[in-house]
């Protein structure tokens, strides 16, 4: 099997000069982290690697001039297939998640890419997958969701409840309990009980959907409630017993017969046990069931423990006076030449000094996070007008879902300088929905933006970000390149992302560069653009090179 098969595939001029020992490398790099095969125009296996045998149990005599219904599992619908070819043929990639049948009859999930390889006239000549076993992460995610998912309502129970409080920062929580719920069991019957609960649940579901509540179902009849974001405890209060005189104004139906379902609110408000003070609130609201009111009971701590970080960059929002920093990015061949700088928010004091890490969680849960995404855009469209330089600026995937936040970013760069402009996205693996973002995207290449992905690398589904969003740049994952130096399987990942990458004509950026031999090693591997405190720290103004 020669690699030279895969060459036609769009390949740049940078690319089509390789030498055959450097494509051997790349194509050695690729069979070690991925499972691939390669497929005549009619479907017809004529490669697979090591990897494919491993994982399908069958050797590969018996896989060449075989379809991939070989291992295509029965559970597969043939929409995803008819999807799959209609998407080949006309010469544009397609990436999907498959689930395949090994020999021995056990199933296995494959993360898969599928790229045409066309000849230098333009014709397909064979098609290429590329696919990385994702069966754990399946499994995983589903044993996790029947551990933390309700049978009897479906929605997330008090497993699910636990893990969000402590993952997340939040400081209230509310409990609805239904009165006596046991004299109505006891007088419907269990099955009817069940029906009530699972009416109630959806009841509270639409209510709570209206005013962005997320709802859990507890034990018995007790659901929990958390709101979505920052909220103030005077909102959550009112949010809460809106929520209640809804329900209370629809009763459930059962056995054709409406029935009023009574129900106790309380509210826990603490910084680190919210639940158990809800719970508190809510024995002491059983005792006083008759009082139309959602008691709160808090541990008299200060929700603002952070109050002060806040404040500061609410001052420098307020006032005008933040400035960014810009760290050059300079192209690998010739590091003395900036390709653009990437400008990175500082939120330091006279008296202290904050990293991002620290400030911008704190901002999400309030409204002056959108004003610092406003804010840095301004700033960075400033600086590559005055300089006449191209400026980077971070976006996450919450400003680009928020309509407000992406609407006002693309009014800047329509109004202003965009094509100096490179939008980086970062938290790219929290993307659930590429739809909006592909959107988004789109608009940015209209107006001539460069658009480039953050931490490429970290996460197995990575591929489909090139596939989907069609990145000007990515920058690759710092756990990769600190690592290069002292770990041949991560220089083996990075030469199969450099390689794909130009392939699909995207350039590549490595950050952390902090040494003479971390950059020797990627001038070696081709990388387009570095980044880090060896080529140049972060500065208030660009750097002289």
């Amino acid at each position: 099997m020669q690699f030279s098969s895969v060459a036609p595939l769009y390949m740049p001029l940078s690319t089509s000069k390789l030498s055959s020992e450097q494509l051997a490398q790349y194509y050695s790099a690729l069979n070690m982290t991925s499972i691939v095969s390669i497929t005549d125009r009619s479907g017809r296996i004529t490669y697979v690697n090591k990897l494919f045998e491993e994982i399908s149990g069958y050797r590969r005599c018996e896989l060449l001039g075989q379809s991939h219904n070989v291992i295509r599992h029965p559970d597969m619908p043939d929409e995803v297939f008819r999807d799959l070819w209609k998407t080949i043929k006309a010469k544009q990639i397609w990436t999907g998640l498959i689930k395949n049948q090994r020999k021995d009859g056990n199933s296995y999930y494959v993360k898969t890419s599928i790229i045409p390889i066309l000849t230098s006239e333009g014709n397909i000549k064979e098609y290429l997958s590329i696919r990385n076993d994702v069966t754990r992460i399946i499994k995983a995610r589903r044993t996790i969701q029947r551990q933390t998912t309700d049978t009897l309502t479906g929605l997330p129970n008090r497993v699910r409840l636990l893990k969000d409080l402590s993952n997340g920062d939040y400081q209230l929580v509310a409990l609805l309990d239904v009165r006596n719920f046991k004299m109505l069991n006891d007088y419907w019957g269990v099955e009817s009980g069940n029906e009530i609960i699972q009416q109630l649940a959806n009841n509270i579901s639409s209510a709570a959907a209206m005013i962005k509540i997320r709802v859990y179902a507890m034990n018995g009849a007790l659901f929990a409630l958390l709101p979505e974001g920052t909220i103030s405890l005077e909102d959550f209060y009112q949010d809460c017993q809106r929520l209640r005189l809804t329900l209370a104004s629809n009763p459930i139906q059962l056995q054709e017969h409406p029935i009023d379902i009574p129900v106790t609110m309380a509210i826990g408000y603490s910084s680190k046990t919210p639940l158990a003070y809800a719970e508190s609130a809510l024995q002491e609201a059983k005792q006083c069931y008759w009082r139309d009111e959602v008691p709160v009971k808090d541990d008299g701590s200060d929700p603002a423990d952070n109050f002060h970080i806040i404040e500061h960059v609410r001052t420098l929002l307020d006032n005008d006076s933040l400035k960014p920093m810009l760290q050059p990015v300079v192209a690998a061949a010739e590091p003395s030449r900036v390709v653009f700088y990437e400008a990175l928010a500082r939120f330091d004091s006279e008296a202290e000094t904050w990293s991002p890490a620290e400030v911008l969680p704190l901002l999400k849960r309030t409204h002056y996070y959108q004003k610092l995404t406003v804010t840095m855009m301004k700033r960075a469209l400033a600086i590559a007008r005055e300089h006449h330089v191209r400026v980077s600026v971070n976006l996450s995937i919450h400003d680009i879902l928020n309509r407000e936040t992406a609407n006002m970013l693309l009014d800047m760069l329509t109004t202003g300088n965009g094509n100096q402009i490179i939008v980086e996205l970062t938290e790219s693996e929290a993307i659930t929905d590429f739809e909006p973002v592909k959107a988004f995207v789109e608009r940015l290449k209209n107006l001539d933006v460069m658009f480039a992905i953050d931490d490429f690398g970290n996460g197995y589904s990575n591929f489909a970000y090139l596939t989907e969003l069609k990145p000007d740049i990515i920058k690759i994952d710092g756990s990769i390149i600190k690592n290069i130096e002292h770990n041949r399987h991560h220089v083996q990942v990075l030469k199969s992302i450099i390689f794909m990458a130009s392939q699909l004509g995207i350039q590549t950026v490595a950050e952390y560069v902090e040494s003479a031999s971390r950059l020797t090693l990627l001038q070696e591997l081709d990388i387009d653009m570095v980044q880090g405190f060896f080529i140049g720290r972060p500065a208030l103004k660009p750097a002289q090179f």
